[in-house]
């Protein structure tokens, strides 16, 4: 295994370094495309590289209403949904140094700034539309490739970018792979076969045969060895406490502190099978994730709390949209 992140390493080496770092750069990607995985790693590079000067800070853009108050914000309205649109990439805050930003939705600000994007996808590029912007997309990886090279590979072609050091290089894969293993097996975001093993639904059959590249095979893995394991990484430790995002594993889920898994696993387990990804929600505080009041509540029975338009009855929403 060492050998293997030497031989990485080496890889990344031989890729040319550009010059002039960024103090800002955007994850971009829809839905399901790997983007945390590609955002984590680079709120991690931001703090490898600018994290001695000051505050790094590492958020996600959420679509803002017709007011422009971002969705997630206390007192956003929840109104018509084409009223919705991506949120302007921000400026440096008072105090913070560099910043990395994610987003699913292709802001359509032209760039006035020095910005590096990144993407991911499924299969289709739809980045012109950003580089015709002004923006610099330095990279656009799929999840095909993330199958066939590994987690690993997708990073070293970053740190690349960024011209880490094979230290820097090193404390990048230390940190991701643990972290990465966690995010497929613990949480609010957990695999679907995960979570239907860890539900004990055996109404609903695995959604992935165990030879498939995307099984994550979390039953293979002793999580609290692997939580602490991610705890000791230089990362972690140097970094957690100035970020939320690099010690947890979403916005939905609290902080990792070596029982999380643990915790949240007994707390779903006893929840029965939710369909929602965002299964988490209702266990946490607003304290331990203040971007979970962008999703409602859950009711004891682990029911949303009813709303309008998409939480009616399916028989309800055809009724609607006819005009009964």
């Amino acid at each position: 295994m060492r050998a293997l992140w030497w031989l990485l390493g080496t890889v990344a080496a031989a890729i040319p370094v550009a010059d002039g770092i960024p103090k800002q750069v955007v994850q971009y990607g829809r839905f399901r495309t790997a983007s945390t995985l590609q955002y984590q790693s680079l709120c991690a590079i931001m703090h490898l590289v600018h994290g001695a000067d000051g505050a790094v800070a590492c958020h996600h853009l959420a679509r803002v209403d017709a007011r422009g108050v971002p969705l997630t914000a206390p007192g956003a309205a929840r109104g018509d949904r084409r009223t919705y649109r991506p949120q302007p990439l921000p400026r440096l805050a008072a105090g913070e140094v560099a910043a990395a930003y994610k987003t699913h939705f292709r802001f359509d600000e032209r760039s006035d700034r020095d910005v590096w994007v990144f993407a991911t996808t499924n299969g289709t590029d739809d980045t012109g539309p950003l580089a015709a912007l002004g923006y610099d997309v330095k990279l656009v990886q799929s999840t095909a490739e993330l199958f066939d090279r590994g987690a690993a590979e997708f990073d070293s072609r970053l740190a690349a970018l960024f011209g880490l050091g094979d230290g820097a290089l090193r404390q990048l894969h230390d940190y991701a792979r643990y972290w990465d293993i966690l995010r497929q097996c613990c949480g609010a975001q957990m695999s679907e076969d995960a979570y239907r093993r860890l539900a004990r639904d055996a109404a609903r059959p695995p959604t992935r045969a165990a030879d498939a590249p995307a099984y994550a095979a979390c039953e293979t893995y002793d999580l609290g060895a692997v939580e602490a394991a991610l705890l000791n990484t230089h990362i972690f430790r140097t970094y957690g406490r100035r970020s939320r995002v690099l010690r947890s594993l979403s916005v939905a889920d609290g902080d990792l502190n070596g029982t999380y898994c643990a915790a949240s696993a007994a707390h779903m387990a006893t929840r029965g099978y939710l369909p929602s990804r965002k299964r988490l929600v209702g266990f946490l505080t607003d304290a331990q994730a203040p971007e979970a009041g962008l999703y409602r509540p859950r009711r004891g029975d682990g029911a949303r709390a009813p709303r309008g338009g998409r939480d009616r009855p399916p028989a309800k929403r055809a009724k609607a949209r006819a005009g009964a």
